[in-house]
C-alpha cells in the first residue's frame, strides 16, 4: 500500500508584530503576525506506493515488484561532524497570522492585584494560521525512482551501510546491476 515518510530538521528566525485593532468598549480586536526566514538543514523522505516481495530465509529477499521514490539532503560519505550537519541545503520563508476577538473586554479583570472578581469577558473568538511557508532544499539533495523492479536480494542479513551514499548505490546496484541508475534528479 501506500506508505509516506518524511524527515526534516530546519532553523527559523523571525520576527513578530502585533497591535490593537479596535478598542470602543464593546469591541477589542487584535491581530498578530509573524515572518520567519527558514533555513534547512537536512531532509529526507519516501514514498513506497507499492511492493510485492517474499522472504523464506532470513538471508534472501525476493521483491517480485516495487514502485518507490526517495530522496534526500543530507551530508555526504561519513561528513556526519557538527559543521556537515548544521550546512545550510535548503532555503524558504514562513508566516503565522492571527486575529482576536473580544467582546465587552473587562480591562480591570487584567490589572494586577485588583482582586477583580468579575469575569473578563463576555465571549472570545480566535483565528490563526500557523506554519504556512516552505522551504526547498537545493543543495546536496538527491532523489531516486524505482518502478517496476525486482530483485532476488541474496545475504541481504549481512548488508551494511555506512553512510547514505552507500544505501543508494546498493539500492541501485541491487535492483538494476548499475549505482547510480535510479538516480532521477541532481540539485547541487
Amino acid at each position: 500500500g501506500n506508505v509516506k515518510i518524511g524527515m526534516i530538521s530546519w532553523q527559523e528566525t523571525a520576527i513578530t508584530l502585533g497591535a490593537l485593532a479596535i478598542d470602543d468598549g464593546a469591541n477589542y480586536l487584535t491581530v498578530g503576525l509573524t515572518g520567519k526566514n527558514n533555513r534547512g538543514f537536512e531532509s529526507a523522505y519516501l514514498n513506497l506506493d507499492q511492493v510485492t516481495y517474499n522472504s523464506s530465509a532470513d538471508s534472501l529477499l525476493i521483491v517480485q515488484n516495487i514502485n518507490m521514490n526517495y530522496g534526500h539532503a543530507v551530508p555526504e560519505e561519513n561528513e556526519y561532524k557538527i559543521q556537515s550537519i548544521l550546512t545550510q541545503r535548503g532555503k524558504g520563508w514562513g508566516i503565522n497570522a492571527g486575529v482576536q476577538y473580544i467582546r465587552n473586554r473587562n480591562s480591570n479583570f487584567y490589572r494586577p492585584c485588583s482582586g477583580n472578581d468579575e469575569k473578563p469577558y463576555d465571549f472570545k473568538l480566535g483565528v490563526s494560521v500557523v506554519d504556512l511557508g516552505y522551504l526547498t532544499f537545493n543543495k546536496d539533495a538527491r532523489t531516486y525512482l524505482f518502478e517496476n523492479l525486482g530483485t532476488d536480494w541474496f545475504y541481504i542479513d549481512t548488508a551494511k551501510f555506512i553512510d547514505v551514499t552507500q544505501v543508494d548505490s546498493l539500492f541501485s546496484a541491487q535492483f538494476t546491476g548499475k549505482p547510480t541508475s535510479t538516480r532521477y534528479i541532481n540539485i547541487t
